[in-house]
């Protein structure tokens, strides 16, 4: 996604240039629109004039085609169904790739004649991976953070040595002393009531208290206003591994169930993104600052157009 700024009286309208992505054949796929999110490169009912080619020239116009549907492949490829309209004869055309398509609008000297409705990109397999990377990122730095609230950080010598008491507890700096005892009671209690079982002993009064240190250990917790969520196992989906997509590269199924939550993801840091490549934009091109209302529709979806002259 790239910006361009440029000189108005209240200073400078920055404009949105959708990005196109390479396939691994090279050919071109889908735009990225004005809200962050991909869309197909062309859309379903735009209807084009197909002229004859006389001498290499445009001649008359030979029949008028509808885009009908748009859908990718396995490996993400754009293919458009298309329906053509000659005189009082009707029928499909072959379906074609996007690459197909431009050549053949090109060959014919399509113009559009009407435009259509815009058609949302399927999940892609790389929206999977960023969304599911980026949470398993946030999960680790949140309970890092929640770690240093209640627990601390282990003070260190200038050796780099962990510092430790007499009794060869851990020292910590920071963080909440009855969590970390409680903490310590805790994985005692739990390596008793494993030993108690393995050795097919009662674990009734073991796990009475131990009930009592998790309970105590929860309410330190939520007193600090910390999600108890972030303590408790994530659940593994046993065909990804929460990677988002399968061992062949292909989006999961456990992503395709979250997919609107992970396009909103995706989209919102592509946004993101954006505004943080506008401010540096306009500081290079001359430290003008557009306010917030500035960006007017400077987010266009700005697909070619066939016939339009861009």
């Amino acid at each position: 996604m790239s910006i361009e700024a440029k000189a108005s009286t209240s200073g400078y309208i920055l404009t949105f240039k959708s990005r196109k992505d390479k396939t691994t054949a090279g050919e071109e796929i889908m735009i990225e629109g004005k809200d962050g999110r991909n869309y197909y490169s062309y859309d379903v009912g735009t209807e084009y004039a197909i002229y004859e080619r006389e001498k290499g020239e445009r001649g008359k116009v030979k029949m008028i085609v509808r885009i009908e549907e748009c859908y990718a492949t396995v490996s993400e490829e754009e293919i458009y169904s298309l329906s053509y309209q000659r005189g009082k004869q009707s029928g499909r055309l072959s379906d074609m790739t996007l690459l197909e398509l431009e050549r053949y609008f090109e060959a014919t000297f399509a113009e559009e004649l009407s435009a259509g409705q815009e058609v949302e990109f399927p999940l892609l397999a790389k929206e999977a991976k960023w969304y599911f990377n980026a949470r398993k990122k946030r999960r680790k730095e949140e309970r890092e953070a929640a770690d240093k609230i209640l627990i601390g950080i282990p003070e260190k010598d200038k050796s780099g040595k962990i510092k430790r008491d007499d009794k060869g507890n851990v020292i910590y700096e920071g963080g909440i002393a009855e969590y970390r005892k409680i903490l310590r009671t805790q994985e005692r209690l739990e390596t008793a009531i494993a030993h108690r079982i393995a050795a097919r002993q009662d674990t009734t009064d073991v796990s009475e208290r131990y009930r009592a240190v998790v309970e105590a250990r929860k309410e330190i917790i939520c007193t600090q206003g910390i999600s108890l969520s972030l303590f408790r196992q994530e659940e593994i989906c046993p065909i990804c591994g929460n990677k988002g997509v399968d061992e062949e590269g292909h989006v999961c199924c456990c992503a395709e169930k979250i997919s609107e939550e992970i396009k909103r993801f995706c989209a919102g840091e592509r946004l993101r993104q954006w505004y943080a490549e506008r401010w540096a934009t306009e500081e290079a091109a001359g430290g003008g600052t557009a306010d917030s209302g500035e960006v007017h529709e400077s987010l266009p979806n700005e697909k070619a157009r066939i016939g339009s002259g861009t």
